[in-house]
């Protein structure tokens, strides 16, 4: 692929490769929550002598904070999940920066990134090109115009890229069985954790006091963004159920809305209000003690509608709570119904 390499002979007749330079990476990413941490994990374990790492990325989350403060250098560029004119000025600004700086490799992750991202790639011929979908946008969209749009829109753009990595077996099946492309050309790389953040002993009955729940109530937590892909609409009528025949429990949802869902964020917030909830389900927004929190809490929660790999149920396991999941793409190959944890219907 014209990739600076001397090659080497061994003694045993293989061979291997030696970069006389690094090789120039590019990520470029929309999304936030696990698609960052995914990233930043990709940059902090990156061999900095093969690989000169930079990103493009939106101005939501604090993913550009995290690769800064790795040193590494960031471009801001507004990108927006809904397909608007303003996708020209971010498609223009990622083709710039592609055509300046010349890249071995460009890997994009989510859906908006990934497609503006792979297509301004191919067009200045950058010899490596990877996806990464989190989840295939389509998976969630009810309408049936709006779902084939949306997959078409998928299967184009997997023509620009050599390979899509998925980042569970399912999110590989279910590409496949949607035709976004060959089986050789989807791979699937699991999500992966640092068990050891997620497997301390802490003072719990301190940090339930922190967080107003008292020592002996049962605790059920969902860490996820407040975005339609989690169905946080559902947690909270679940709550309500639970809460006539367990009157003594409390309910944590961990994580805020992004800037573009805020509307539905009210909405939750109407919702609790409403059925006079407030004492009992706590809306904590982002926080940096997830792993403190899942480690006071008595079982986790994700009621997500489609997932790619969601890193809350591995870290609600290495905190070793006992986890209840919608079934769902990306989520059924941690949970095994039964053995791992319970599954339960979308919506139910």
């Amino acid at each position: 692929m014209g990739l600076p390499a001397i090659k080497l002979e061994a003694k045993q007749k293989s061979s291997i490769f030696i970069q006389e330079k690094p090789l120039r990476i590019l990520f470029i990413d929309q999304a936030i929550g696990g698609v960052q941490q995914h990233l930043v994990t990709l940059a902090r374990n990156l061999n900095r002598q093969n690989f000169r790492i930079d990103l493009i990325c939106s101005p939501d989350g604090t993913l550009a904070k995290e690769f800064r403060d790795l040193s590494l250098n960031v471009n801001v560029i507004p990108m927006h999940r809904n397909i608007d004119l303003r996708d020209i000025r971010t498609f223009i600004d990622i083709f710039r920066i592609i055509k300046k700086e010349k890249y071995d490799i460009v890997h994009t992750h989510s859906s908006k990134a990934g497609f503006l991202g792979r297509l301004c790639a191919r067009l200045r011929g950058v010899p490596v090109i990877i996806h990464t979908p989190h989840a295939f946008h389509f998976a969630g969209q009810e309408n049936y115009f709006k779902r084939t749009f949306y997959r078409f829109l998928e299967k184009t753009a997997s023509r620009w890229c050599d390979t899509i990595i998925a980042v569970s077996d399912s999110e590989r099946i279910f590409g496949i069985q949607n035709k976004i492309t060959s089986e050789t050309k989807i791979i699937s790389i699991p999500n992966a954790i640092k068990f050891e953040k997620f497997n301390q002993k802490i003072d719990i009955i301190k940090k339930r006091t922190e967080l107003n729940i008292k020592p002996g109530s049962p605790l059920i937590t969902m860490v996820a963004r407040l975005c339609p892909q989690k169905d946080p609409v559902t947690f909270v009528k679940m709550a309500k159920k639970i809460l006539e025949q367990h009157p003594d429990a409390d309910f944590l949802l961990v994580g805020g809305a992004p800037l573009k869902e805020y509307s539905l964020e009210k909405q939750i917030i109407e919702m609790i209000n409403q059925n006079k909830l407030g004492d009992k389900i706590h809306i904590l927004g982002w926080r940096d003690d997830v792993a403190e929190i899942l480690s006071a809490s008595d079982i986790s929660v994700l009621t997500s509608l489609y997932e790619g790999g969601p890193y809350t149920l591995l870290e609600s396991m290495a905190a070793g709570l006992p986890v209840v999941a919608t079934d769902s793409t990306g989520t059924h190959d941690v949970v095994i119904h039964g053995k791992t944890g319970f599954l339960a219907p979308k919506k139910d």
